[in-house]
């Protein structure tokens, strides 16, 4: 066992060689002289040892497996290796992205992300000679059935971590897939979420969106800079004034004319069966709006830090448009994460309130919930819970009602 948990065995020859072909060979030869294949990304990133301290490792992903050299005060070579983590096709991998056990706190500067191995529970079925066939074959039937995957018993997870955001989802999509490019499918999209009573799984399942996220940083038109929120509006209106992009030889007139006077969502769903669609930069960004909205109705923590670390909409660029992400964190039913929530925002650039307005309403009155607010689902006219009157301070304290204050 390795101190990543992890059996291995390297192959080393008896042989004169330069340090080259030595470093080489140490990073080829793995299981019975088992090729890892070529290299997919490489460079010097954070583990945590199997004393669960953070130290620098140099990280070699490739096509069948990673190679890991702990920097320490008496090993700084750059090609060291310490440990070779073998995987046999990439559907063995599993991911978790931004693990609980990771992290020491809410405050830490770490983007850590685990990877361990899925295997196969089977169950084996005796059967007897007496058996007759169809038995027997129900029997086989039944052990297919009871297969599944679970972490691997009595080892460690590898866990890594960067110092941002998007450079952790580059690295854990790299190890996902190792080379093995899925398919790009339509990113997904829904309507913007308005109240409490818009669901969604994109922004209520950690595991879904996690999953979606590690898809979309192997497509093509992923954008390199946060997608502003002035971006997705020209984008869309592009989208509707573009006709090429909706033309398909099999198509009339008349059904193109339509399918420029639906709605956003409705042009993205309908345009999956036409042959020009193609997942824009902007579409991006608009995917990460909407679930960083969804997420803050819902006051979903995980969903939250999951979208925003991946850097793919910019939080400086919104603030002045109707249900705003910020309204919406307030409008949310009470939950012990939303300051935490909205001071993340702030954080990470979000604009500070004075001249800023929650559907033409000061923001203390969304946290609050006066029993004459209207538009709201959540329910009005309740005594305010002690977090949300010291978080109506905060929002006060950050520009909220400043200048029509100053204006009275």
């Amino acid at each position: 066992k390795n101190r990543s948990g992890f059996g291995v065995c390297l192959t080393m020859e008896k042989t004169i060689a330069s340090a080259e072909e030595v470093v080489d060979h140490t990073y080829n030869k793995v299981n019975d002289n088992v090729n890892l294949g070529k290299v997919l990304k490489e460079g010097i990133i954070n583990a945590q040892d199997k004393f669960e301290e953070w130290v620098q490792c140099y990280v070699v992903v490739r096509e069948r497996g990673l190679t890991l050299g702990f920097h320490t005060d008496d090993k700084k070579e750059k090609n060291a290796v310490d440990d070779v983590i073998f995987f046999s096709s990439f559907e063995e991998i599993e991911i978790e992205m931004l693990p609980d056990n990771a992290r020491r706190s809410r405050e830490s500067k770490l983007f850590p992300f685990a990877v361990r191995r899925k295997i196969e529970m089977v169950q084996t079925v005796t059967t007897s000679p007496d058996d007759n066939e169809e038995n027997q074959l129900q029997q086989h039937t039944k052990s297919c059935l009871l297969k599944g995957t679970k972490k691997i018993e009595n080892s460690q997870d590898v866990i890594f971590a960067t110092l941002n955001g998007r450079e952790m989802w580059e690295w854990a999509s790299t190890i996902r897939w190792l080379g093995t490019k899925p398919a790009e499918e339509y990113i997904p999209n829904f309507g913007k979420p308005s109240t409490t009573m818009s669901h969604c799984v994109y922004y209520e399942n950690p595991l879904v969106l996690q999953n979606v996220l590690l898809k979309m940083f192997t497509y093509n038109n992923l954008p390199v800079e946060s997608v502003k929120y002035v971006e997705i509006n020209s984008g869309y209106f592009e989208l509707y004034s573009d006709v090429n992009d909706f033309s398909d030889d099999e198509h009339s007139d008349e059904e193109k004319e339509n399918d420029l006077d639906e709605s956003s969502q409705s042009i993205c769903e309908s345009s999956q069966s036409i042959r020009a669609f193609k997942n824009r930069s902007f579409m991006f960004g608009a995917f990460a709006y909407n679930v960083i909205v969804g997420a803050c109705v819902q006051v979903n923590e995980k969903c939250f830090e999951l979208i925003t670390s991946a850097k793919l909409f910019d939080l400086s660029s919104g603030g002045r448009e109707y249900n705003s992400i910020l309204s919406m964190l307030c409008e949310g039913d009470y939950s012990t994460s939303r300051e935490y929530l909205v001071k993340s925002l702030w954080k990470q650039g979000y604009p500070k309130l004075a001249g800023y307005y929650a559907c033409y309403e000061a923001f203390t009155m969304n946290l609050a919930k006066p029993g004459h607010c209207s538009g709201i689902s959540s329910p009005t006219g309740r005594p305010v819970h002690p977090d949300d009157q010291k978080l109506c301070r905060i929002v006060r304290y950050n520009g909220d009602g400043e200048i029509d204050n100053a204006t009275l």
